[in-house]
């Protein structure tokens, strides 16, 4: 298996032609005491154009994966981090609490409120078919 990263296959070619319209000219003014001071830049030479070919790397189905995991490793590790940073350093941290984090009612409460005793707790569903009790405290008969 070749590796994208093989200093052995690095290839390169340079070439060296004429291209008509190359002469160069530039004028620039410069003006270092508006308006009574300045300098006349009048330039005259011959333009260079580098144009670079060849072949650095080849591609390999493996390093794009290992790439790919690791950055989506890396945004749910930031991610992570910024929920730590939002919910424990900074001074808005009971405002950011409340809107991150959703508070769910106690499970004995949800049994209580339907009648459940710890006994048949495992047996017995929250809501039957005959029973119109939200677990929420809230009547299903609409």
């Amino acid at each position: 298996m070749q590796q994208s990263f093989d200093t052995s296959q690095i290839t390169y070619s340079i070439r060296v032609r004429q291209v008509a319209g190359t002469e160069f000219k530039s004028q620039e003014s410069v003006f270092s005491d508006w308006p009574s001071t300045y300098t006349d830049y009048n330039r005259h030479g011959v333009r260079l154009i580098f144009e670079t070919e060849g072949t650095v790397g080849t591609f390999d189905f493996q390093t794009l994966l290992i790439n790919l995991i690791a950055g989506a490793a890396l945004v749910s590790l930031a991610t992570v981090a910024v929920d730590l940073i939002a919910l424990y350093v900074l001074p808005q941290k009971t405002t950011y609490r409340e809107y991150m984090l959703e508070e769910t009612p106690d499970l004995k409460e949800i049994q209580t409120t339907a009648g459940i005793n710890d006994g048949d707790a495992s047996t017995t569903p929250i809501l039957s078919s005959s029973d119109n009790k939200s677990p929420y405290g809230e009547d299903d008969s609409a």
